[in-house]
């Protein structure tokens, strides 16, 4: 289960907003770099574990109110990123660029 690859990792992350870890110190606690850190973080997450992020860092929801803060900032954020993008494919769509590069 991929779960059990990132329990070490889940662990490591304090439960609370007020306690939360920044990425240069996760870098520190897992070995890694910048980028390494936002790869375990997105496995994590994909891996159905709640992680949230905040400008004390990194952290696991304490209660209802936390994980509701997390999720109404992040579902705002989404909103207007697909927005733009919808603009955006409209204009490459129009172009015929759409379907050429695929990532």
């Amino acid at each position: 289960m991929a779960e059990d690859r990132y329990q070490k990792y889940f662990a490591s992350i304090p439960e609370g907003k007020q306690n939360g870890i920044s990425n240069v110190r996760l870098q520190k606690t897992w070995n890694t770099d910048r980028r390494g850190v936002s790869a375990i973080v997105e496995g994590m997450r994909n891996a159905g574990m709640i992680i949230a992020s905040g400008n004390t860092g990194y952290y696991r929801p304490a209660d209802l109110d936390e994980l509701a803060e997390f999720y109404f900032i992040h579902h705002a954020r989404a909103v207007s990123l697909l927005k733009a993008l919808k603009t955006t494919r409209a204009e490459l769509k129009k172009a015929g660029k759409l379907n050429e590069q695929k990532n």
